[in-house]
């Protein structure tokens, strides 16, 4: 297979690993290789065959061992700390903010304060956080967030807050009932509020301000508005969507090919709009300039964060997800976080790391990582010497994270010289780094445009592995679209899928964005294949070129014959393949309804009706597979439309 632009793919190659721009890793690796010399690493150090001779050659050979070991001895944490002077500073000035009604910038000022201070250790402390927690909750019922206001109050109350006895907390409690159309329970609320009330005036004008709020909203219950915010429809939506469990369809079926290695086909018809997946992944990264803005465990954009015990550097969204990234990978990366995005490693090397530490121990990393790599190609035969050495370097310097943090239990020695089992990590980690190059998948959010879903863009937030959905195979006109609610995979067929057909994913390139020269460029360079697609078989034009001129199919029953599209349809031609006369009338008609049902879809688009333009464009798309065959310029608008309208069932942000 040609290789058509070595230089590129070894620039792919690694930047899977680490920055070539920024981060100390880079001279790091410039230095071991340096000293080892291009003839040995080339030459030796290439022809090592298994991946723990690498490791153990580079740790124990002297030109590399020497900057190897002078480098990892100086591994020290580096992480950002708790700080309650700047946390009471923001405190005061949330609090500031609140009593001037800037709601927004009081929830901000007040999730910084308690990003800062320490979570609770001491009375004192725990008194000042739960004191911003009640704040913080005033803040998020004023914008509506009604569900965060409530996990803010509980949390208070977990850290010794009193509030449970006043008429305040049940007023609030209402309040995000009413907000959350729990109407019952805010009546409930309203209610307990009522008895504990005192000689209060201010608190009993609140609650009889939000009866009459609320005796208006039973009225209104059956009467259903319809909602035109697509903004609104879309965070519904997601909603609902989050709830569906793991899963795939009973129409994929697992096969292998000498050439393609697994993949999935159709055991029967997919129609367009059908769900073929829903995965959770075996690990996820948070890409670490949304360590601000997302969770660093789910990856859902945050409102109400909660902090890390120890640092600074992350927030999740609740404390569930608190809980299991501190008991499992963020115990031993947390002190190191800053280290560890200094050294300017990639999203997959920290994704790699993360798979480790997930686990929680070594044996666990061990057995959860052995089925996964078995699953995953990674293309050892094909790798140089100086690609093995930029992975093992890696490796080591993650097994030498590992060992400062924990990881493998209390060291009797400083000594970066590995264990057996310490050892046997770096190995892991070394697979891993091969595997996640061909196999993870980025994780997107949708951002949606100022007034209309058509200007949305996708924002790149993190990496994932998932067991099932690395087995999709590329095709440059895919059969399925991908989106992410939270963490999760789903995979929903954007086309008709015939039975015994491949169901296929997209890497990246597309036919209707890049021609053919720039995806076989793109797609081996980056995942080392030569694809054989039908659009790159066909060497389809791009959109822009293309016309709805597409072929039509013979309308005699389980004939395979395709026409070009005729001149006159009326006229009747001899099929040359099932030998009967036949007129293409009827099939050229049923194209043009499919082109009218993307018209009527893509103006259910332009009102924001998301619903409405999906089935729209499902129908149109089904009817166009039954009696046309691509390239088809309105079919491929209305299937990169329809992607859109999948991707707003899944990660959106408005700003």
């Amino acid at each position: 297979m040609e290789d058509l632009d070595p230089k590129y793919t070894k620039k792919c190659s690694t930047i899977t690993v680490f920055s070539t721009e920024r981060g100390f890793f880079r001279e790091f690796y410039e230095s071991v290789k340096e000293s080892c010399g291009e003839k040995w690493i080339k030459g030796e150090f290439a022809k090592i065959h298994s991946s723990s001779a690498k490791l153990v050659e580079l740790l124990e050979k002297d030109e590399s061992s020497g900057p190897i070991l002078g480098t990892l001895e100086h591994v020290a944490p580096v992480f950002k700390g708790k700080d309650f002077p700047l946390a009471l500073k923001k405190f005061h000035e949330g609090v500031r903010m609140l009593q001037e009604g800037n709601h927004r910038n009081a929830a901000i000022l007040l999730s910084q304060a308690i990003i800062k201070t320490t979570q609770g250790t001491s009375e004192n402390e725990k008194k000042f956080l739960a004191e911003a927690l009640w704040k913080r909750s005033e803040a998020l019922i004023w914008l509506d967030e009604g569900e965060k206001a409530m996990q803010d109050m509980k949390y208070a109350i977990e850290m010794g807050s009193q509030v449970k006895q006043s008429p305040e907390y049940f007023w609030r409690m209402a309040k995000c009932y009413i907000i959350t159309k729990d109407l019952k329970k805010a009546r409930v609320s309203l209610g307990l509020a009522e008895k504990l009330l005192k000689n209060d005036p201010k608190i009993q004008e609140k609650i009889e301000k939000e009866k009459e709020e609320l005796e208006i909203l039973e009225n209104m219950k059956n009467i259903k508005i319809p909602e035109k915010n697509v903004y609104l429809n879309t965070l519904e939506m997601r909603k609902e969507y989050l709830k569906i469990p793991d899963g795939s369809s009973e129409k994929l079926q697992l096969t292998t090919g000498a050439k393609t290695g697994n993949f999935f086909v159709a055991s029967a018809d997919i129609n367009p709009g059908e769900d073929v997946m829903c995965e959770s992944p075996v690990a996820v990264s948070l890409l670490p300039e949304f360590f601000g803005s997302h969770c660093l465990h789910c990856l859902t954009r945050l409102v109400a964060p909660i902090a890390c015990a120890n640092c600074c550097s992350v927030a999740f969204c609740s404390q569930e997800c608190r809980k299991e990234a501190c008991s499992s990978y963020h115990q031993f990366e947390c002190q190191y976080l800053d280290l560890l995005i200094g050294s300017g490693m990639s999203a997959l090397s920290f994704l790699a790391l993360r798979i480790v530490t997930a686990a929680g121990n070594y044996e666990k990393a061990v057995e959860s990582t052995k089925d996964l790599l078995e699953g995953l190609c990674r293309h050892s035969e094909k790798r140089t010497g100086d690609d093995y050495l930029q992975r093992s370097l890696m490796a080591i310097f993650q097994m030498r994270i590992l060992q400062k943090s924990g990881f493998f239990g209390r060291r009797t020695t400083e000594s970066v010289n590995p264990t057996t089992k310490e050892l046997k990590t770096a190995e892991i980690i070394l697979n891993l780094l091969e595997a996640l190059q061909f196999n993870a998948h980025e994780i997107y959010e949708t951002l949606l445009g100022t007034n209309h879903i058509v200007g949305s863009k996708e924002s790149y937030i993190g990496v994932a592995v998932y067991r099932k959905a690395s087995l999709f195979n590329h095709d440059c006109f895919p059969s399925v679209a991908r989106y992410f609610s939270g963490n999760k995979l789903r995979l929903t067929a954007l086309r008709s899928i015939a039975s015994g057909q491949a169901v296929t994913e997209n890497y990246g390139p597309v036919f209707t964005k890049q021609n053919l020269l720039q995806r076989q460029r793109n797609l081996r360079s980056r995942y080392w294949f030569h694809c054989e697609c039908l659009s790159c078989r066909e060497d389809w034009q791009k959109l822009e070129d293309l016309s709805n001129k597409c072929r039509i199919k013979c309308p005699t029953d389980k004939c395979d014959k395709a026409f070009y599209f005729p001149d006159n349809p009326e006229r009747q031609i001899k099929c040359t393949r099932c030998k009967n006369h036949v007129t293409l009338l009827g099939n050229v008609k049923l194209v043009r309804e499919a082109e009218e049902l993307y018209r009527r879809a893509a103006e259910a688009l332009d009102k924001n009706e998301i619903n409405a333009a999906a089935d729209l464009f499902e129908e149109g798309i089904k009817l166009f597979f039954t009696v046309g065959i691509p390239p088809h310029k309105d079919t491929h608008i209305a299937m990169e439309s329809l992607r859109i309208c999948y991707s707003l069932r899944g990660n959106v942000y408005k700003k």
